[in-house]
């Protein structure tokens, strides 16, 4: 009778940790695959959930590919890709004046000398500048037009964090 009982106690254990494994597993898979943390000031701190690459629009969030010559300029927290907003497509003006860039009048703050600038002001059929009001924002003003095939997705914020040391 007792060994019933060690053996019931044994399989219940098994069970429990079988569920917790289970689901951590199955949160994990859920983690990677469909949200990411955002922790550059660019954008607000927090947790998004990918929304596909389909439909891009000024406004909406994205995270894209950087051509690694520019890695020594992203500040990379935790090797994470970049995210930035989409400010401009190709029937927006953009535009350089007094060292400040502007999208249809509307500025977006100065242009830091660190070395580099975009290419070219004006934005292709599906391409995009992609900028931020944070200062000391490293984006479309110094690398330039960010085009669709290099989106990998947009995102939606779900959780933002306020008091993250990040947020700094």
């Amino acid at each position: 009778m007792k060994e019933l009982f060690i053996n019931k106690e044994n399989r219940r254990i098994s069970n429990i940790i079988s569920f917790f494994f289970f689901a951590f597993s199955f949160l994990f898979v859920i983690f990677v695959n469909v949200l990411v943390a955002n922790t550059q000031p660019s954008v607000p701190i927090g947790l998004y959930i990918k929304t596909g690459n389909k439909n891009l629009k000024k406004g909406d969030i994205v995270v894209f590919r950087l051509d690694e010559k520019y890695n020594k300029f992203y500040n990379s927290k935790n090797n994470l890709q970049p995210m930035k907003t989409i400010q401009a497509t190709s029937d927006d003006i953009v535009f350089i004046k007094n060292n400040q860039i502007y999208v249809n009048n509307e500025s977006f703050g100065e242009i830091l000398p660190i070395g580099v600038k975009a290419d070219s002001l004006k934005i292709k059929k599906d391409c995009f500048f992609l900028l931020s009001k944070k200062k000391n924002s490293f984006d479309s003003r110094y690398y330039g037009q960010v085009c669709k095939k290099d989106i990998y997705y947009k995102t939606k914020l779900l959780y933002e964090w306020k008091g993250s040391i990040y947020a700094r």
